[in-house]
């Protein structure tokens, strides 16, 4: 039996969430792959992440209307530090890094993609600083070597070079009407969003 009830573990004594977990029969390691509305209660704590939530789920919610609802998305950066306590000059998350990892849905192309997300990417005020990988077709070995790049750069904080875990969701739409359900919930109880 796992000895951590939540899926995503406790930050460290440095604000981070660990590489992995240790314990008796316990093998998880980052990125620790959870649902949609675990990631929303344990990270939309505050009316400035909730309102970073929202963004993240209408950044999803336009994947899926241009049909990419195959793969998974990695989760990092700030949004998934206790920022509020171990940075008291930036008392919040600026933004949600999000590597999308996507298989081209059939009759598109990265070219129709690209297109069809161009409003949102191209903007400037949006807080989902947005990366992808496509999954078909692509050569084994540019796949390790990107999954490399990506968790290599992502499992260490920028300035000090520490060790950190960050987590992974899918990118299937069946959980996201939950997920915002239970972010407003949340927000009804202090107070709603704005």
């Amino acid at each position: 039996m796992n000895e951590y009830a939540d899926p995503i573990p406790d930050w460290n004594a440095d604000g981070v969430l660990p590489p992995f977990l240790t314990g008796p029969n316990v093998e998880p390691t980052s990125p620790y792959s959870v649902s949609l509305v675990d990631l929303i209660v344990r990270f939309g704590n505050t009316e400035g992440r909730r309102r970073q939530l929202i963004e993240l789920l209408d950044f999803r919610s336009q994947l899926h209307k241009a049909g990419m609802t195959k793969g998974f998305q990695w989760i990092n950066g700030s949004f998934v530090e206790e920022v509020e306590q171990t940075r008291p000059e930036r008392p919040a998350p600026e933004d949600i890094d999000v590597v999308t990892f996507y298989h081209i849905p059939e009759g598109r192309t990265d070219a129709s993609l690209e297109q069809s997300l161009s409003h949102i990417l191209n903007d400037p005020d949006y807080v989902i600083d947005a990366y992808f990988v496509q999954l078909n077709d692509i050569d084994a070995e540019i796949l390790v070597d990107l999954t490399r790049y990506w968790y290599g750069l992502w499992s260490h904080k920028r300035e000090t070079f520490q060790w950190k875990g960050f987590v992974q969701v899918s990118l299937q739409d069946t959980e996201d009407h939950v997920a915002m359900s239970e972010l407003n919930r949340m927000a009804g109880e202090v107070g709603g969003l704005p």
